[in-house]
């Protein structure tokens, strides 16, 4: 799904690592990751409160949220959970939601550093410098009031993001420069009046969000870009929910956690919505998926390799590598389930 020509020799292809996502502990929320079989869970951060992991497009780093210095900020680290760096320094609000662009220059993320009393979408550079606001939402009197979510478009032109500017949440789009910013959802039917926890798949054909009454319950859906051609992938029984999802790297399957079966798991869904099966507990909120670069001709490495081919990458990109052994969406707004 991911590459839509005939590949040619020589040519990088982009497989399927590891899953980072958010767990409880004793100690609080922190990340960890699994391979996609379920087998391989490693915890990579150990202090504050840490969650919203997303990797880098060369999968050799994660950015995330920690309160470890306080309240949340934006961190990075290697894959392996080494060289964990704080990249923001708010004085107050916070920041969260952390997504790389697919050029790896630039991060956006959603934050409460303005004292607005709601989260803005705001992008940097992948260091923290020039850190700029790109949402202003109309305050709701008797609603929530945020933009969240940010989500590149795969040549790094445009965002998509959940947005209660129009009075429900809905999926909006704009460039990335914060300019033309336009909603792309209004609804889908009396079930699903809201719309959120939108990403755009790696090949720029189709977008997955969540849909339903929002801080309650609801499903994982598709679309277009232009939002035409809404197709709802998961059946879940309210008040129940499925939420976050997230493209596999080769476009082939979905990530996504419910609380379908008690209580909240990370499941796995092929891209037409079938075969779920449930991977993990988990502590809610969007998980993340490893790309995997590899060469067209050269041996693809299967589940059981792609633990230590991530370790490669790390010592390539690095030069060094230490092997060491949310209600459901997490973030400081209305959560679905108390």
């Amino acid at each position: 799904m991911l590459l839509t020509a005939p590949a040619l020799a020589g040519q990088p292809q982009v497989g399927n690592g590891r899953i980072a996502f958010t767990k409880e502990t004793p100690t609080g929320q922190q990340i960890f990751t699994i391979l996609p079989d379920g087998t391989g869970e490693t915890q990579l951060t150990f202090q504050g409160t840490s969650t919203f992991p997303g990797w880098s497009r060369d999968g050799s780093k994660i950015a995330f949220s920690s309160t470890q210095s306080g309240i949340s900020e934006i961190w990075s680290m290697n894959a392996d959970g080494t060289n964990q760096t704080r990249i923001t320094f708010a004085t107050q609000g916070g920041n969260f939601i952390p997504e790389w662009s697919p050029d790896g220059t630039k991060i956006a993320y959603a934050s409460l550093q303005d004292a607005t009393g709601h989260p803005e979408v705001w992008v940097m550079n992948a260091d923290g410098t020039n850190q700029t606001r790109l949402t202003f939402t109309p305050v709701n009197q008797n609603a929530p009031t945020w933009s969240v979510h940010p989500s590149w478009s795969p040549d790094g032109q445009q965002l998509v993001y959940a947005s209660t500017a129009t009075g429900n949440t809905e999926i909006w789009m704009m460039n990335a420069d914060g300019s033309n910013q336009t909603p792309i959802t209004n609804g889908n039917g009396p079930q699903f009046p809201d719309s959120n926890a939108s990403e755009w798949s790696r090949d720029g054909s189709t977008i997955a969000f969540w849909s339903g009454f929002e801080t309650q319950f609801g499903e994982v859906w598709i679309m277009n870009p232009d939002g035409t051609n809404r197709t709802q992938l998961t059946q879940t029984q309210d008040p129940f929910n499925s939420d976050n999802p997230v493209w596999s790297p080769d476009g082939s399957k979905i990530i996504f956690d419910s609380n379908r079966a008690g209580p909240v798991q990370l499941w796995i869904i092929n891209a037409d919505g079938t075969n779920p099966t449930p991977l993990v507990d988990t502590a809610g909120g969007p998980a993340s998926w490893q790309p995997v670069v590899t060469t067209v001709g050269a041996p693809v490495p299967t589940v059981s390799q792609l633990s230590m081919v991530a370790m490669t990458l790390i010592l390539l990109v690095t030069g060094v590598m230490v092997l060491r052994r949310s209600p459901i969406r997490v973030h400081p707004v209305p959560r679905r389930h108390g």
